[in-house]
């Protein structure tokens, strides 16, 4: 590794028998400093999740979630990567949340009081980097 480097690390966690994952992106530096660039991604990082828990009410529906974050993400509406995903005896179960099963699927779950499940947005640019949080 090398003075700058970012690492992005996904890994699983238990507790009491419940699974989930936790993921993050670090800059290898002894005195990091983000870029301008993975500022921005940052930045949009943030919008994204803004977006994206603003819909995030009972009613609505999981292709609701995807929506909010394609008006921000374009990439959302094509399935790169999971908005989110269900927690449980898993570390990444269903309700799977803009995955490659489609918008219409997504469609299909409605949030419901209680439910529970990890936003992970991703935000990228080739060349410059990423940023992710999981929540």
């Amino acid at each position: 590794m090398r003075e700058g480097d970012l690492i992005l690390s996904d890994t699983g966690m238990s507790w009491n028998g419940y699974h989930s994952d936790f993921g993050k992106t670090w800059i290898c530096s002894t005195d990091p400093k983000p870029t301008a660039a993975l500022a921005a991604c940052y930045e949009r990082w943030c919008e994204l999740y803004g977006a994206v828990t603003e819909v995030l009410v009972p009613g609505n529906s999981c292709g609701d979630l995807v929506r909010a974050a394609s008006k921000v993400e374009p990439k959302y509406g094509l399935a790169h990567f999971y908005l989110g995903h269900g927690v449980g005896c898993d570390s990444a179960e269903m309700p799977f949340i803009g995955s490659d099963l489609g918008l219409a699927f997504d469609d299909s779950i409605e949030l419901v009081p209680g439910m529970t499940f990890v936003l992970e947005p991703v935000v990228w640019r080739d060349g410059w980097g990423a940023t992710a949080a999981r929540s």
